[in-house]
């Protein structure tokens, strides 16, 4: 998937896997399945879905290990759901 895909007008779908994380983040101890076996999780499949309503703009986070601090540095929306860590 490419960092960003246009669903429609109002509906965009984004990795930010190439965006700079201005703030650290670490994998937490969570680790992803990779032969010949385990790595820190980099967290490339999280994925954040940006509703526009007019000038009004609303974030859904299905997970935000990439850290709240980089979301909002990256989208800055009016509204922001999801799961969250810290």
């Amino acid at each position: 998937m490419a960092d960003h895909t246009r669903i429609e007008d109002e509906l965009e779908l984004f990795t930010c896997n190439s965006s700079p994380r201005p703030y650290q983040t670490d994998s937490a101890g969570l680790n992803a399945s990779h032969r010949p076996g385990l790595t820190p999780d980099d967290f490339r499949h999280e994925q954040y879905l940006l509703i526009r309503d007019g000038p009004r703009r609303a974030l859904v986070s299905g997970c935000s290990h990439k850290w709240v601090l980089n979301i909002m540095e990256w989208f800055h929306p009016d509204v922001l759901i999801g799961a969250f860590t810290s």
